[in-house]
């Protein structure tokens, strides 16, 4: 899987890290010098150059390029066979495996990582895990992560298929039991067709599976292609838009959900390109023509859209109005119903008055106090 790619689960609901644990915010040094690329460039200064070379270009860990390049392309390079590029490489990564005392801190915490998922990790959780996608440069770190899991000793990649993420597994577990309980997950999420929390899932994955553990269930379901995370930190099918959006008008939606109040389609536009880190830029106009043609939208302002799930109704200020009375059965003073309208709407005081002086919908009963006007008057009017 491509690193620009990887999946990055949603933040809000944080996974227990051994970092967060020995490192306090005052040892931001230690926690620097814990960066694979830190531990990794440490490990290479240690290999004969044409060995460093050989992993730096393999892995993609040029400076201001992390550019993988083939075996061919390297054998060409320096005038050898592809098959003594691989000789290499798998050379240079067996002396890394035993340069104990460089990478055994980067290796401990990893380990500690595979105990808790039943000896199984995926890239983009160990990603988050280490905390590398709040570095600035989280496309080399990747990289060297993926060079440092290649020399730890008795672990594998998880071969290439359709169901799995990239990720790896300690050489004692099964593909084939990781597929079982990614499809029993499916299955249970499909039947319910909707997130579940965690402990949920699992409870029902251990009715189910019995034989596994519920670290291996855990781990397995992060190497799940077909599996994911949404913004709850439920578990969902990643083909759902509310666990991984692909159009704009999904990504307005969890937007919106997130911060739970009316924003402008600007705000909204700026918070979709924070949040799903586009390569593209969000454009103001295309989120505003997502949001006009969306029944899950409601206009309550200015340019301010709000979720319809949070009680608004669609329609003009005059309709929210028309609204309110009809729900009150009498009618209001003036100062109630601007009260209301606000409630549901994001406009200046002097647009509810002026929606009141309209004599085909309203009539006024009193001093300051406001009806509707009778199905019957309204049609005098109007004639």
């Amino acid at each position: 899987m491509d690193s620009q790619n990887y999946q990055q689960p949603d933040k809000s609901q944080p996974e227990e890290s051994v970092l967060g644990k020995v490192l306090s915010e005052n040892q931001s040094r230690e926690l620097l010098a814990l960066r694979p690329s830190k531990v990794v460039g440490n490990v290479l200064s240690r290999l004969r150059d044409r060995e460093r070379d050989v992993l730096t270009s393999r892995y993609g860990l040029q400076s201001g390029s992390p550019r993988k390049e083939t075996l061919e392309s390297i054998g060409q390079r320096l005038s050898v066979t592809r098959e003594r590029v691989r000789q290499i490489e798998k050379a240079a990564l067996k002396k890394i495996s035993k340069q104990t005392p460089s990478i055994r801190p980067l290796w401990k915490i990893i380990e500690e990582y595979f105990t808790a998922h039943g000896g199984v990790i995926g890239l983009d959780h160990l990603v988050r895990y280490l905390q590398l996608d709040e570095n600035g440069d989280a496309e080399r770190e990747c990289n060297a992560l993926r060079l440092a899991m290649a020399a730890y000793p008795g672990v594998q990649a998880l071969r290439k298929h359709p169901a799995f993420k990239e990720g790896w597994v300690e050489t004692s577990v099964s593909e084939d039991q990781l597929l079982k309980i990614q499809t029993a997950a499916q299955r249970i999420l499909e039947k319910r067709n909707q997130p579940m929390a965690e402990a949920g899932l699992m409870a029902l994955l251990v009715d189910e599976i019995s034989e596994a553990g519920p670290a291996l269930l855990k781990g397995a379901l992060q190497v799940g292609a077909g599996l994911g995370i949404d913004s709850h930190g439920q578990w969902g099918l990643v083909r759902w838009p509310v666990v991984v959006p692909r159009r704009i008008r999904d990504k307005v939606f969890l937007v919106l959900e997130e911060v739970k109040r009316p924003l402008h389609f600007e705000e909204i536009a700026k918070l979709i390109q924070q949040k799903f880190k586009s390569k593209k830029p969000v454009l103001s106009r295309t989120v505003h023509n997502e949001l006009i043609g969306d029944k899950r939208f409601v206009l309550v302002g200015r340019g301010i859209y709000a979720l319809k799930d949070w009680g608004y109704r669609p329609g003009v200020v005059a309709d929210v109005i028309k609204e309110i009375l009809r729900k009150a059965g009498k009618p209001l003073h003036i100062s109630e119903i601007i009260e209301e309208v606000m409630k549901l709407r994001q406009v200046k005081r002097n647009t509810v008055v002026a929606n009141l002086q309209d004599r085909t919908l309203f009539k006024k009963v009193g001093k300051a106090v406001y009806g509707l006007v009778p199905h019957d008057e309204a049609g005098e009017t109007s004639s």
